[in-house]
């Protein structure tokens, strides 16, 4: 569910501007960090840290939409996502200049409760990681009404499918790709904050969750915000799966090995269909 959170920026990413935003994974480990200085300075109020940590990723997205990508979008589709990585590389080391390189622990509780679990059935489920089901459930559903019934979202869509034709029909397409971008980085530095208790904070967490975000989104299908959340948790599970069965070291091949199968058999993804442009 960790990486599915990841992708969904992936996916409101590329529904608003046909982009693969890099970064989010960095800015998920960003997250972290900024949540446990938030706490360590206000006290014990998670809730607080929580939506200063939105409202900041917020703005955070607006910012570095402006700044980075907005001059580049003309540009051949290469020339952004190189920036994106870059972006990612440029947070991972000021990360490691401001908390250090290594992962830290948390020792915050969203719930109120580190210890508390539900059982069900003997099946024992910690409280703390239910937060992160019940955020990717209410997010998904929400994505999928955003782009599919609000006008906002039908606009952001418009301006990613055709930015001539959007113009014309009134659309104003940076404003349009602001938004998503500010979404997106929302999204991502929140989920940050919400796994950190379980896992831990900063270090080099954030590549193994982008490049796992990545895969789920595109077995899943990109363009859809429910299949990569099942297709992240596709890769998940599988990668749990191999480490307990084969070995810890054969998460990542077993995983990828996937991705490499689906795309072989259905390059749109399980969820995903081809769309061809005329004209």
């Amino acid at each position: 569910m960790v990486y599915g959170l990841v992708a969904l920026g992936y996916h409101i990413v590329f529904r608003a501007t046909q982009l693969i935003d890099f970064a989010q994974g960095e800015k998920a480990a960003f997250g972290g960090l900024v949540a446990l200085s938030l706490l360590t300075a206000i006290g014990d109020h998670p809730w607080l840290a929580l939506f200063i940590v939105a409202v900041g990723g917020y703005v955070l997205g607006w910012a570095y939409e402006r700044a980075i990508l907005r001059p580049i979008y003309n540009r051949p589709p290469i020339v952004p996502i190189i920036a994106t990585v870059g972006v990612a590389q440029f947070i991972y080391f000021g990360d490691g200049l401001i908390w250090g390189n290594s992962a830290v622990p948390f020792p915050y509780s969203f719930s109120g409760d580190p210890a508390g679990a539900l059982t069900l059935g003997g099946l024992r489920i910690p409280i703390e990681r239910l937060w992160v089901w019940v955020l990717v459930l209410l997010v998904v559903i929400a994505c999928s009404l955003f782009f599919e019934r609000s006008r906002r979202g039908q606009a952001m869509v418009a301006a990613a499918d055709n930015q001539l034709g959007a113009q014309l029909s009134g659309i104003n397409v940076a404003a349009m790709r602001s938004h998503a971008m500010s979404i997106a980085t929302a999204l991502a530095i929140l989920g940050g904050a919400l796994i950190a208790p379980f896992t831990l904070a900063g270090g080099s967490i954030g590549l193994a969750i982008a490049v796992k975000s990545f895969a789920g989104a595109m077995i899943g299908g990109i363009r859809s915000p429910y299949g990569v959340v099942i297709g992240s948790l596709i890769v998940g599970v599988t990668e749990s799966l191999a480490a307990g069965y084969l070995s810890y070291g054969y998460r990542d091949p077993v995983a990828f090995s996937l991705l490499l199968l689906v795309l072989l058999i259905r390059p749109q993804g399980i969820f995903g269909n081809f769309r061809v442009r005329v004209g």
